[in-house]
């Protein structure tokens, strides 16, 4: 997005490809800590969404490209849901935190 080298794509490409296995490892981890009575059920809903947020996301990718005439738009919508994302799971720990009666980080 503001590098146009080869450098710059490989680099973006393999920081957001380990972030992605990061978050998708530690909700993962965090739904088998906090429902250790039947984990598999949720995790199965989980990876199901990832499937399906893999389908859309390239098509939703291609048509906001073909609009705009570039893939900065998608870079950027990406990043938000990110964000929200970690939004999410700070929410979900702080919401665990009041809920064992602990402080949390």
């Amino acid at each position: 997005m503001f590098s146009g080298t080869l450098a710059a794509a490989i680099a973006s490409a393999l920081l957001f490809g380990l972030t992605f296995i990061g978050i998708v490892s530690l909700v993962l981890t965090m739904v088998g800590v906090r429902y250790p009575a039947h984990p598999a059920q949720i995790m199965a809903r989980l990876t199901v969404g990832y499937g399906i947020a893999q389908i859309i996301a390239p098509v939703v990718a291609g048509e906001l490209a073909e609009l705009r005439g570039t893939f900065d738009d998608s870079l950027l919508l990406v990043g938000a849901i990110m964000g929200l994302g970690l939004l999410c799971l700070v929410a979900m720990e702080r919401m665990a935190g009041r809920g064992s009666g602990r402080e949390s980080a």
